[in-house]
Protein backbone atom coordinates (compact mmCIF):
# COMPACT_ATOMS: atom_id res chain seq x y z
CA UNK A 1 0.00 0.00 0.00
CA UNK A 2 3.13 2.66 1.01
CA UNK A 3 4.76 1.82 -2.50
CA UNK A 4 1.37 2.24 -4.20
CA UNK A 5 0.56 5.44 -2.47
CA UNK A 6 4.19 6.94 -3.22
CA UNK A 7 3.92 6.19 -6.71
CA UNK A 8 0.22 7.53 -6.84
CA UNK A 9 1.12 10.62 -4.33
CA UNK A 10 -1.95 9.79 -2.62
CA UNK A 11 -1.62 10.97 1.30
CA UNK A 12 -4.74 9.24 2.33
CA UNK A 13 -2.68 6.03 1.47
CA UNK A 14 0.67 6.92 2.70
CA UNK A 15 -1.22 7.76 6.24
CA UNK A 16 -3.04 4.52 6.23
CA UNK A 17 0.08 2.31 5.42
CA UNK A 18 2.22 4.82 7.92
CA UNK A 19 -0.62 3.92 10.66
CA UNK A 20 -0.05 0.17 10.22
CA UNK A 21 3.70 0.65 10.13
CA UNK A 22 3.69 2.61 13.13
CA UNK A 23 0.24 0.04 14.68
CA UNK A 24 2.74 -3.38 14.00
CA UNK A 25 6.04 -1.98 15.29
CA UNK A 26 4.53 -0.98 18.74
CA UNK A 27 3.01 -4.37 19.38
CA UNK A 28 4.37 -6.49 22.31
CA UNK A 29 4.64 -9.57 20.58
CA UNK A 30 6.95 -8.39 18.05
CA UNK A 31 7.85 -4.78 19.06
CA UNK A 32 11.29 -6.81 19.56
CA UNK A 33 11.04 -8.70 16.28
CA UNK A 34 13.28 -8.53 13.14
CA UNK A 35 9.39 -7.73 11.01
CA UNK A 36 8.59 -4.85 14.40
CA UNK A 37 11.42 -2.79 14.05
CA UNK A 38 11.22 -2.75 10.06
CA UNK A 39 7.74 -1.24 10.28
CA UNK A 40 8.95 0.99 13.24
CA UNK A 41 11.72 2.03 11.15
CA UNK A 42 9.56 2.53 8.31
CA UNK A 43 7.24 4.50 10.42
CA UNK A 44 9.87 7.14 11.43
CA UNK A 45 11.20 7.38 7.47
CA UNK A 46 7.38 8.67 6.74
CA UNK A 47 7.60 10.73 10.06
CA UNK A 48 10.79 12.48 8.73
CA UNK A 49 12.38 10.81 11.76
CA UNK A 50 15.84 9.83 9.99
CA UNK A 51 17.98 9.84 12.95
CA UNK A 52 15.79 7.80 14.47
CA UNK A 53 14.89 5.63 11.59
CA UNK A 54 18.73 4.98 10.93
CA UNK A 55 19.30 4.05 14.61
CA UNK A 56 16.30 1.04 14.47
CA UNK A 57 17.98 -0.07 11.41
CA UNK A 58 21.26 -0.32 12.92
CA UNK A 59 19.76 -3.04 15.72
CA UNK A 60 18.45 -5.69 12.64
CA UNK A 61 21.39 -5.07 10.16
CA UNK A 62 23.57 -8.00 10.97
CA UNK A 63 20.76 -10.28 10.51
CA UNK A 64 19.35 -8.35 7.21
CA UNK A 65 21.91 -6.10 6.49
CA UNK A 66 22.45 -8.22 2.96
CA UNK A 67 18.63 -8.08 1.72
CA UNK A 68 17.63 -4.86 -1.30
CA UNK A 69 14.96 -3.55 1.22
CA UNK A 70 17.41 -2.99 4.10
CA UNK A 71 19.83 -1.63 2.01
CA UNK A 72 17.48 0.14 -0.07
CA UNK A 73 15.66 1.89 3.37
CA UNK A 74 19.20 2.79 5.04
CA UNK A 75 20.32 4.18 1.87
CA UNK A 76 17.43 6.36 1.54
CA UNK A 77 17.54 7.39 5.00
CA UNK A 78 20.91 8.34 4.54
CA UNK A 79 20.43 10.55 2.11
CA UNK A 80 17.70 11.99 3.81
CA UNK A 81 20.13 13.22 6.62
CA UNK A 82 23.01 14.33 3.62
CA UNK A 83 25.30 11.51 4.66
CA UNK A 84 25.62 11.38 1.10
CA UNK A 85 29.01 8.89 0.93
CA UNK A 86 26.84 6.38 3.10
CA UNK A 87 24.06 6.67 1.42
CA UNK A 88 25.84 6.09 -2.26
CA UNK A 89 27.34 2.72 -0.81
CA UNK A 90 24.13 1.44 0.18
CA UNK A 91 22.00 2.28 -2.70
CA UNK A 92 24.44 0.69 -4.88
CA UNK A 93 24.34 -2.69 -2.72
CA UNK A 94 20.39 -2.89 -3.89
CA UNK A 95 20.22 -5.30 -7.17
CA UNK A 96 16.54 -6.28 -7.48
CA UNK A 97 15.65 -4.45 -11.01
CA UNK A 98 12.42 -3.66 -9.96
CA UNK A 99 13.65 -1.29 -7.25
CA UNK A 100 16.36 -0.12 -9.46
CA UNK A 101 13.09 1.00 -11.89
CA UNK A 102 11.84 2.53 -9.18
CA UNK A 103 12.08 7.12 -9.62
CA UNK A 104 12.47 7.35 -5.36
CA UNK A 105 15.90 5.14 -5.38
CA UNK A 106 16.86 6.62 -8.99
CA UNK A 107 16.28 10.21 -7.80
CA UNK A 108 18.48 9.46 -4.47
CA UNK A 109 20.82 7.85 -6.43
CA UNK A 110 21.20 11.31 -8.59
CA UNK A 111 21.35 13.32 -5.73
CA UNK A 112 24.30 11.10 -4.00
CA UNK A 113 26.39 11.18 -7.44
CA UNK A 114 25.96 14.93 -7.48
CA UNK A 115 26.94 15.76 -3.88
CA UNK A 116 29.76 13.48 -4.20
CA UNK A 117 31.17 15.04 -7.45
CA UNK A 118 30.26 12.30 -9.84
CA UNK A 119 27.48 14.53 -11.75
CA UNK A 120 28.41 12.51 -15.09
CA UNK A 121 27.17 8.85 -13.46
CA UNK A 122 24.11 11.79 -12.48
CA UNK A 123 23.71 12.73 -16.03
CA UNK A 124 23.87 8.84 -17.04
CA UNK A 125 21.01 8.27 -15.08
CA UNK A 126 19.02 10.34 -17.21
CA UNK A 127 20.21 9.38 -20.58
CA UNK A 128 19.17 5.47 -19.46
CA UNK A 129 15.91 6.97 -18.08
CA UNK A 130 13.01 5.13 -20.71
CA UNK A 131 10.13 7.00 -18.61
CA UNK A 132 9.34 10.78 -19.87
CA UNK A 133 8.22 11.69 -16.25
CA UNK A 134 11.28 9.91 -14.37
CA UNK A 135 13.82 11.54 -16.94
CA UNK A 136 12.53 15.47 -16.47
CA UNK A 137 12.73 14.43 -12.59
CA UNK A 138 16.15 14.07 -13.46
CA UNK A 139 16.81 16.67 -15.37
CA UNK A 140 14.96 18.95 -12.66
CA UNK A 141 17.48 17.37 -9.84
CA UNK A 142 20.62 17.98 -11.97
CA UNK A 143 20.12 21.24 -13.48
CA UNK A 144 19.42 22.83 -9.78
CA UNK A 145 21.84 20.46 -8.10
CA UNK A 146 24.88 20.63 -9.79
CA UNK A 147 24.48 24.52 -10.56
CA UNK A 148 24.46 24.67 -6.83
CA UNK A 149 27.39 22.39 -6.39
CA UNK A 150 29.66 23.91 -8.91
CA UNK A 151 29.09 21.48 -11.77
CA UNK A 152 28.22 23.69 -14.77
CA UNK A 153 28.89 21.90 -16.82
CA UNK A 154 25.68 19.07 -16.31
CA UNK A 155 23.62 21.84 -15.09
CA UNK A 156 24.22 23.65 -18.77
CA UNK A 157 22.99 20.29 -20.59
CA UNK A 158 20.14 19.55 -18.07
CA UNK A 159 19.21 23.28 -18.57
CA UNK A 160 19.62 23.05 -22.05
CA UNK A 161 17.28 19.97 -22.62
CA UNK A 162 14.60 21.32 -20.32
CA UNK A 163 14.91 24.62 -22.02
CA UNK A 164 13.73 23.02 -25.51
CA UNK A 165 10.43 21.46 -24.24
CA UNK A 166 9.36 24.51 -21.33
CA UNK A 167 8.16 27.71 -22.00
CA UNK A 168 9.84 28.89 -18.53
CA UNK A 169 12.07 31.43 -19.10
CA UNK A 170 13.93 30.41 -16.15
CA UNK A 171 14.71 27.19 -18.00
CA UNK A 172 16.85 29.47 -20.75
CA UNK A 173 18.14 31.43 -17.97
CA UNK A 174 19.48 28.54 -16.20
CA UNK A 175 21.42 26.97 -19.14
CA UNK A 176 22.83 30.78 -19.51
CA UNK A 177 24.30 30.95 -16.89
CA UNK A 178 25.56 27.43 -16.15
CA UNK A 179 27.37 28.29 -19.56
CA UNK A 180 28.80 31.33 -18.38
CA UNK A 181 29.82 29.28 -15.47
CA UNK A 182 31.98 26.26 -18.04
CA UNK A 183 33.45 28.88 -20.10
CA UNK A 184 34.98 30.97 -16.30
CA UNK A 185 35.95 27.45 -15.79
CA UNK A 186 37.72 26.40 -18.75
CA UNK A 187 39.49 29.95 -18.18
CA UNK A 188 40.77 29.31 -14.68
CA UNK A 189 41.50 25.63 -15.71
CA UNK A 190 38.93 23.90 -13.90
CA UNK A 191 37.29 22.64 -16.88
CA UNK A 192 38.93 21.08 -19.72
CA UNK A 193 38.57 23.29 -23.11
CA UNK A 194 37.15 20.41 -25.00
CA UNK A 195 34.06 21.34 -23.13
CA UNK A 196 34.06 24.65 -25.15
CA UNK A 197 31.90 23.65 -28.32
CA UNK A 198 29.07 22.29 -26.57
CA UNK A 199 29.21 25.72 -24.40
CA UNK A 200 28.90 27.69 -27.91
CA UNK A 201 26.39 25.27 -29.04
CA UNK A 202 24.33 25.45 -26.20
CA UNK A 203 24.35 29.30 -26.67
CA UNK A 204 24.06 29.33 -30.36
CA UNK A 205 20.57 27.86 -29.79
CA UNK A 206 18.72 30.51 -27.60
CA UNK A 207 17.78 34.09 -28.89
CA UNK A 208 18.57 35.66 -25.37
CA UNK A 209 21.98 34.42 -25.11
CA UNK A 210 23.70 36.27 -28.06
CA UNK A 211 25.03 39.35 -26.35
CA UNK A 212 27.05 36.23 -24.11
CA UNK A 213 27.98 34.46 -27.20
CA UNK A 214 28.89 37.28 -28.98
CA UNK A 215 31.30 38.41 -26.08
CA UNK A 216 32.59 34.52 -25.62
CA UNK A 217 33.32 34.73 -29.58
CA UNK A 218 35.44 38.02 -28.67
CA UNK A 219 37.40 36.82 -25.98
CA UNK A 220 38.10 33.38 -28.36
CA UNK A 221 39.35 35.66 -31.50
CA UNK A 222 41.33 38.17 -29.08
CA UNK A 223 43.31 35.69 -26.67
CA UNK A 224 44.50 33.24 -28.67
CA UNK A 225 44.23 30.49 -26.03
CA UNK A 226 41.60 28.76 -28.58
CA UNK A 227 41.23 27.33 -31.55
CA UNK A 228 39.39 30.34 -33.36
CA UNK A 229 37.71 27.96 -35.76
CA UNK A 230 34.90 27.06 -32.81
Amino acid sequence: DLAYGLLSSDPNIINDANQTFADVGDMDMVKDTIPGRQALATHKFIEGEYESCIKILQTIEEHVGDTDEFNYNKGMALAALSKWVEAEKYLLLVKNPAYLREIYYITWLCKCYIMNRKPDLAFTLYIESTNTEDAKALLQIISTDCYAQGHYYYAMKAFDVLAKYELDPQMREGMIVSAVGVFRNILTRKESSDKLPDVLECLSSEVEAAQVLQTIHNYIETSGEFDTRM
